[in-house]
Formats: C-alpha cells, sequence, structure tokens
C-alpha cells in the first residue's frame, strides 16, 4: 500500500505549518524548487521601476547594468548563506534568530522585517492593481475611483488566497507563472529593445558612483523570505540540526 503523501506536499492545501521547525518527513523539497519560486518574482513590474529609479538618480546605461550586477550577485550569496541554517533546522530565519539574541532581543529584527514584508506587500499590490487597471483600461473599461478600489480589492483578495496554501501550491503555480510571463518579457523585452534609441541612451554621460552606492540596495533580494522557503528544503542540505532555538 503507498505511503500517504503529507499535508504539506499536497497542491492546493492549506498552509498548517507557522514558525515551528518542519518535521524530516514533511521536507522534501529541492534547491531546484526556488528557482520556480523566486525567478518569476524578478519578471514583476517592481523590477521594471527599479530600473527606472538607476537611470532617474543619475546613472548612465552601463553604471545602471554594472550597478544592477553587483548588488544582485552579492545579495543573492549572502541569501544562498544564510538559507544554510533554514534548511539545516527547519525553521524560519525569525525563529533561529532567537538563538543569537534571545527570545526578547529577537523582537527588533522581528519588527523591522516586519515592516519590511508589509511595505513590499503594499508596494507590490499596489503596482499589480494599477497593471490589472491599465488591462482593464484596454479592455475599454474607464479608469475612476470604482474600478481603481476593485482592482486593488482583486489583488488583494488573490494575494490573501495564495497565502493560505502550501509550498507544493506555490511552487506547482510559479512554475507555471514563470513560463507564461518568462515567455511575455522576451516578447516585452523584443520590442522595447527595437524602439530604444541606443544612439542616445549610449551617450549619456556617467553620474556619480556614489548615487551607485546609494542605490544599490534596491535591487537585493529578500533573505528572510527566501530562508523560510529554504526550510522546507530536504537530503544532504537538511543535515545538520540547530542545538537550540529559544
Amino acid at each position: 500500500m503507498p505511503e500517504q503523501q503529507p499535508i504539506s506536499d499536497r497542491v492546493w492545501s492549506i498552509e498548517t505549518n507557522g514558525i515551528n521547525p518542519i518535521i524530516d518527513d514533511d521536507r522534501h523539497g529541492q534547491p531546484l524548487e526556488l528557482f520556480w519560486v523566486w525567478f518569476v518574482a524578478g519578471l514583476s513590474i517592481i523590477s521594471v521601476i527599479f530600473g527606472g529609479i538607476l537611470s532617474a538618480v543619475g546613472l548612465n546605461f552601463w553604471q545602471s547594468v554594472l550597478v544592477t550586477l553587483v548588488a544582485l550577485a552579492g545579495s543573492f550569496v549572502l541569501v544562498g548563506v544564510l538559507g544554510i541554517p533554514g534548511a539545516r533546522a527547519g525553521a524560519p530565519m525569525l525563529t533561529l534568530s532567537r538563538a543569537p539574541f534571545g527570545p526578547r532581543g529577537n523582537l527588533g529584527p522581528a519588527l523591522i522585517n516586519w515592516i519590511n514584508f508589509v511595505g513590499w506587500e503594499i508596494i507590490i499590490v499596489v503596482a499589480a492593481a494599477y497593471a490589472l487597471l491599465g488591462l482593464l483600461n484596454l479592455l475599454g473599461l474607464p479608469t475612476n475611483t470604482v474600478w481603481t478600489v476593485a482592482s486593488l480589492a482583486t489583488v488583494t483578495v488573490i494575494m490573501i488566497i495564495l497565502g493560505l496554501l502550501g509550498h507544493a501550491t506555490l511552487v506547482w503555480i510559479q512554475r507555471a507563472v514563470t513560463v507564461v510571463f518568462g515567455l511575455l518579457t522576451l516578447v516585452v523585452g523584443f520590442f522595447v529593445l527595437r524602439s530604444t534609441n541606443w544612439s542616445t541612451l549610449l551617450a549619456q554621460p556617467a553620474g556619480p558612483w556614489d548615487t551607485g552606492v546609494v542605490a544599490s540596495p534596491i535591487t537585493r533580494a529578500t533573505c528572510p523570505a527566501v530562508r523560510r522557503q529554504a526550510r522546507l528544503l530536504g537530503g544532504r542540505l537538511a543535515e545538520g540540526r540547530c542545538r537550540s532555538l529559544s
């Protein structure tokens, strides 16, 4: 008789885990799953906004490319390192951080990360809502208060529902979305590259490098969220345990 699949591995199941460590029997994730979870996040409209910000602060094309590559490479190396304890202990970052900071000392980092997550959720909801509003406008619907509120409500409800579903569902959805949005990104990129005035773009003077240092944090990765996903990994990454989580 085949072994029953754990609830955490079933697509469309409700997430039952919180800050508790994930038991070994429920940890079957692979590093490739993190690719599907986070690759599509880099294809969002927020990335386009980030590129516009780098240009707006005075950096030319090559400076913007360099700042983006250095910031992303450095931040994702940090993400990988910080994800190792989560994979070994099976617990989220803000649970593991009780070990060095203590239960009360951990309140500060927890509050900062909570503000960080709430802020990004607001930015993503607003950007997605206005993207939906733009699509509705293409269908002939007016851009007014009613449809703006409806777009915000629709995006908010979808995000809440997805937040209730488990890791297996997230990976399944992100895999499909990666293919769809990856193809759309290639199509959009083709038209953008074709319509770009490259002579004007490449002729822009270089901006001050200290501006690049200040602007680089906007392209960094989100370490706490990645570590939360890493706790579901199994195999050799799960070898070893933290001695204390309290």
